[in-house]
C-alpha cells in the first residue's frame, strides 16, 4: 500500500511509520520515506519503543 511521507509529501512503498506528538493528544500516526527518515531522523519517539513501554508499564500496574 503506498502511503505518502508528511514531510515531504512524496510517495512510498516503504513507509516508515513514527508517533507525531501533538499539543492537543497523545498523538498520531505519521509515514515517512526511507529518504527523509535517513536524511533526518524523527525526533519524534519511535512507534515500537511508545509501545513497549506502554506494554510494560501496563504489566507492572497490573502486578501491583
Amino acid at each position: 500500500m503506498t502511503q505518502f511521507c508528511y514531510r515531504c509529501d512524496k510517495p512510498t512503498r516503504e513507509p516508515i511509520t513514527v508517533v507525531r506528538f501533538s499539543a492537543s493528544g497523545p498523538g498520531c500516526l505519521r509515514h515517512l520515506c526511507p529518504d527523509c527518515n535517513h536524511r533526518m531522523p524523527p525526533p519524534d519517539a519511535n512507534l515500537y519503543d511508545v509501545l513497549v513501554a506502554l506494554q510494560l508499564s501496563r504489566s507492572e500496574r497490573l502486578a501491583s
